[in-house]
């Protein structure tokens, strides 16, 4: 494959020495409880934000972040980000119960306070 995205992904890797980084807006409370969730798996998290600007001809949105979040999922299977979210945003409840927590208009701490 040599598409612009798949090369660009290829020398940003070698940059890395190989690190596994996952890319994600830290905007979400439970990002701290993500992180050292993949910690465990020896995969960085770092906070990235889009730009106003679109990217050189020829190259993807967030091409780099897409060939890292493929590595990911190839290492740890296609759903395992998915319940790494999920286990971190309990932590994150259990860890603020106090705190309101809205997600698509529902409060999330009555999904884990009362278990």
């Amino acid at each position: 494959d040599r598409s612009p995205s798949r090369g660009l992904g290829d020398v940003y890797k070698r940059q890395d020495n190989g690190k596994l980084i996952y890319y994600r807006s830290k905007i979400w409370y439970e990002w701290k409880e993500m992180a050292e969730l993949l910690s465990d798996y020896d995969i960085e998290y770092k906070d990235f934000d889009h730009f106003c600007f679109g990217p050189p001809p020829g190259f993807e949105y967030d091409c780099y972040e897409k060939e890292m979040w493929n590595a990911i999922n190839n290492k740890l299977g296609a759903n395992t980000i998915d319940s790494l979210w999920q286990i971190a945003e309990k932590k994150f409840v259990l860890k603020y119960p106090d705190s309101v927590y809205i997600k698509d208009g529902i409060d999330i701490r009555s999904k884990y306070l009362t278990e």
